[in-house]
């Protein structure tokens, strides 16, 4: 198991609960987080799509396609969540 990345109190925690189910046990995650931030992850792949902004513009919706992808507010948290995925 890889070690924590995280603080036990951090919103990400969750999130990197989440991914540990997913590589332990193949179940998907979708989690929305904060205000309008979502992981949405089909199962393991080599790639993360990231749409990092609050439109739902056609980037968006392209992204939001993928089997793998992090809508993101801001993109330090974009980067953070990234980091957790990798």
């Amino acid at each position: 198991m890889k070690p924590k990345l995280v603080e036990a109190m951090s919103p990400l925690a969750k999130i990197e609960a989440d991914l540990d189910a997913l590589f332990r046990e193949g179940k998907p995650i979708r989690r929305e987080f904060g205000d309008g931030n979502r992981l949405h992850i089909d199962r393991p792949l080599p790639f993360l799509c990231v749409h990092v902004g609050s439109q739902q513009d056609t980037a968006f919706q392209i992204v939001s396609a993928n089997a793998s992808y992090l809508i993101a507010t801001e993109s330090d948290l974009a980067g953070e969540v990234a980091r957790l995925v990798a």
